[in-house]
């Protein structure tokens, strides 16, 4: 399991290490990546999001986050960093499905856990239902489906306890909190277009 300060641990045999800035290498499919690292599934992978293309009105893009989570945790090879440019309103995400279908086809037992490392809960989601409306349920089941299989997540700005019910309390507030500032955010950017509109029209 990963400590709270910066380890050195060998890279994937067979795999480039992912250094300071770089972002991840690209995959059609995690089997890929299997095959590049010779067959050996690490004990940690990475999960980066930002929710545009471009760098600009980003609060963290893939690098910063990918940096912060070298500080915590050393560095790791780029062929287990998955990345996902576009909105965290839903799991439909190509990079954050393709990571979760290999934690369910690598499982790992309760006494030898995997670990995926993220920036913060906001970057596994911002999930909202089709209302608009956060919905943490989504989340807490998703964010089970990694446990289920022995994958413990990981992020930057929460440190794990060891007691799973006040983690999973504490996620839940921030996944929550997070939801509802893309619903505002959303609101707020729609209210924008309509004036903006109304403002041409006159």
């Amino acid at each position: 399991m990963p400590s709270s300060t910066k380890a050195s641990r060998p890279a994937t045999p067979g795999a480039p290490t992912l250094s300071r800035g770089r972002t991840a290498l690209q995959y059609r499919i995690w089997t890929e990546r299997l095959t590049v690292a010779n067959g050996h599934a690490p004990d940690r992978v990475r999960y980066t999001r930002k929710s545009t293309e471009g760098d600009d009105r980003q609060a963290t893009s893939h690098a910063q986050q990918a940096e912060a989570m070298d500080a915590k945790w050393g560095e790791i090879s780029g062929v287990w960093c998955w990345q996902d440019s576009c909105s965290g309103t839903t799991f439909e995400r190509p990079a954050f499905q393709d990571l979760l279908a290999f934690c369910r086809a690598n499982p790992r037992h309760k006494d030898a856990k995997g670990v995926v490392e993220m920036y913060d809960p906001s970057r596994f989601g911002r999930i909202l239902d089709d209302d608009g409306k956060p919905h943490i349920m989504r989340f807490i089941r998703v964010f089970g489906e990694f446990a289920d299989v022995g994958w413990d997540i990981r992020f930057v700005t929460i440190d794990r306890s060891k007691d799973d019910l006040v983690d999973i309390v504490q996620i839940a507030l921030y996944a929550y909190s997070a939801a509802l500032y893309s619903k505002n955010l959303s609101e707020n950017v729609r209210r924008g277009r309509l004036k903006h509109a109304a403002d041409g029209w006159w």
